[in-house]
């Protein structure tokens, strides 16, 4: 639930956005009615939609339509808060206890109403009868049916913490509980973990829990007939299928780090993921198919983040130069596609997820995607790619090298002590492939606002970040910075893409001309995606005065030389 500091940093974004914009799960503002009993209506909407969630605040004295902090912000007057607060509890049901209270801003008093989350497998409910439930910015209508489920999808009940009935520890393996010890070994010798007996572990970890096995130790630690029985669910199947006539499939059940140490043995091997040497400056080194920290990162996700309420398998399909992992539920929390690179980390599984994250083998929330994402365009290759839809989340990992000179590049500046950002590899990769990116293509590519990654791209335009260069003032393109670009293309490549193509360019401005008649300097300059710079003009005066010449097929009409025009010549026989 946001503080009232929190409250008041979202107020600051009020002069650029209204306040429906900045808006999120947990917070909500609408403005003030000098009704009161309309206040109190909306106030028990709300307090149903966030107690089916998972809590929030509404916040009463700002318009949510409205850009600018002045005009969007009124003062709240003519309550009572105890009358208010017992309004809300009397027309819920069962009845929700809120927390309400005052905050002082220059505008005047907002009115705070601080709604806690729900009990777990309760509906909430005005008393007319009124079910709704907050998902992502909205209060959506919610079927007392389907309530459990969709509690569930945006992270509000942790199925993997609930007991698991009729289990205790005895139904353990002592084989996996070592086999997390010795992870643990590898990968936080200095834990204190290391000292405690297995059952004590398996308490510390969350696996058991007011001496119940919770359905995440079950799937940590379970036996693997336990795991069967209890969970059949809980099953991945790998098909390699790397030509029209070899195909290798294998089922696998059982405790989760055990399954992971097979599909890792089974991915590593040379003939499913071979590994290239690459050499810059006299340094070797070694560009694997699939990486090994992209690979365990996402069998984990798939295995940890999967709806293990749903009836279907991970599968994990390996095709000659792809490889495909989907597992059942979709996306949590308002998690996208198209936002898969930005938004806060959410856990469908939170208890699963703190179990393996004590194990040391996944980094601390929100990294995750950093291990699938970083080292596949550090080498070179195609952006991973996820799609999803209610049931279910597929993840894309493509094994071919689209630019092995973005794997030097890298290479090269990582030996200097250069780290990159997923930002910078993406438009790296980018534009190893393009002569330029305008900022709605780039912020399509990174999921950032237009805002924000024009503030990006310029910020990697300066000295102390640079590999890109704009042209152009207002709507500008970005270009690779001409030394990176000689670095990282070639000269002949840079050449081609930067200077004047006596065939390509020459040919493209005939057939503009036979299509619309005329050219100036500016279609010029777009038609060659030249920018907008006082260097782009002169260029293309440049190459339009040369077509001019004896030789060239153009004549110049009507104006000054900046707005003159270029008609095709007209040829006497």
């Amino acid at each position: 639930m946001p503080s009232k500091e929190e409250i008041l940093n979202l107020l600051t974004r009020l002069d650029t956005r209204t306040a429906e914009e900045i808006e999120s799960e947990e917070v909500e503002f609408k403005p003030w009615s000098s009704d009161i009993k309309s206040n109190q209506r909306v106030a028990r909407e709300y307090a149903v939609c966030f107690a089916n969630s998972k809590g929030g605040s509404l916040v009463f004295g700002v318009a949510d339509k409205t850009v600018g902090r002045g005009n969007a912000i009124h003062s709240c007057s003519g309550y009572d808060i105890d009358k208010f607060r017992s309004a809300i509890y009397q027309s819920t049901m069962p009845n929700i206890v809120v927390e309400i209270e005052e905050l002082a801003v220059p505008e005047g008093i907002l009115l705070l109403v601080h709604i806690p989350q729900g009990q777990p497998d309760t509906t909430y409910a005005t008393s007319d009868g009124l079910h709704k439930i907050r998902i992502e910015k909205t209060c959506m209508p919610l079927l007392q049916s389907n309530h459990r489920r969709q509690r569930m999808t945006i992270g509000a009940i942790d199925w993997s913490a609930e007991p698991a009935d009729g289990l205790s520890s005895d139904d353990l393996d002592p084989l996996e509980i070592e086999r997390f010890r010795n992870i643990l070994k590898i990968e936080k010798p200095t834990s204190d973990l290391l000292s405690l007996s297995n059952e004590e572990l398996a308490r510390a970890v969350g696996a058991i829990e007011n001496d119940k096995v919770c359905n995440a130790g079950v799937l940590m630690f379970g036996r693997k007939d336990v795991i069967r029985r209890f969970m059949p669910q809980h099953e991945i199947i790998f098909v390699a299928h790397t030509s029209s006539t070899e195909i290798f499939k294998e089922n696998h059940s059982g405790a989760i780090l055990s399954l992971l140490e097979r599909l890792t043995e089974l991915l590593m091997l040379p003939n499913y993921n071979p590994v290239k040497s690459l050499e810059v400056d006299m340094f070797k080194f070694d560009v694997q198919k699939y990486p090994d920290l992209t690979l365990r990162e996402a069998l984990l996700n798939a295995i940890v983040h999967r709806d293990y309420t749903e009836s279907g398998q991970v599968y994990v399909r390996l095709e000659k130069d792809e490889l495909v992992i989907s597992n059942p539920g979709g996306f949590v929390g308002g998690i996208t596609v198209q936002n898969i690179l930005t938004h806060e980390p959410r856990q469908r599984n939170k208890r699963l997820a703190e179990i393996v994250e004590k194990s040391e083998l996944v980094e601390r929330a929100g990294v995750g995607r950093r291990r699938i994402f970083i080292p596949m365009l550090s080498f070179g290759k195609r952006m991973p790619l996820y799609t999803a839809d209610l049931h279910s989340v597929t993840l894309r990992l493509y094994g071919s090298m689209v630019s092995k000179s973005v794997a030097l590049y890298v290479a090269r500046k990582r030996k200097e002590g250069l780290e990159f950002e997923i930002v910078d590899l993406i438009l790296l990769n980018y534009l190893a492939l393009h002569e330029s990116i305008n900022v709605k293509e780039a912020s399509v590519l990174c999921q950032r606002s237009e805002d924000e990654m024009k503030a990006l791209l310029d910020e990697r335009t300066l000295s102390e970040k640079r590999f890109l260069e704009k042209r152009g003032k207002r709507t500008g393109t970005y270009h690779l910075d001409r030394a990176i670009a000689v670095n990282l293309l070639g000269k002949a490549m840079y050449s081609q893409l930067r200077d004047i193509d006596a065939v390509r360019f020459p040919e493209m401005i005939r057939q503009y001309v036979i299509d619309h008649g005329s050219i100036g300097n500016s279609e010029c300059r777009e038609l060659l995606k030249l920018g907008n710079s006082n260097s782009a003009k002169v260029t293309a005066s440049q190459i339009l005065g040369k077509l001019t010449g004896e030789d060239g097929f153009l004549d110049a009409v009507e104006g000054q030389r900046k707005n003159r025009r270029y008609v095709l010549r007209h040829v006497k026989y």
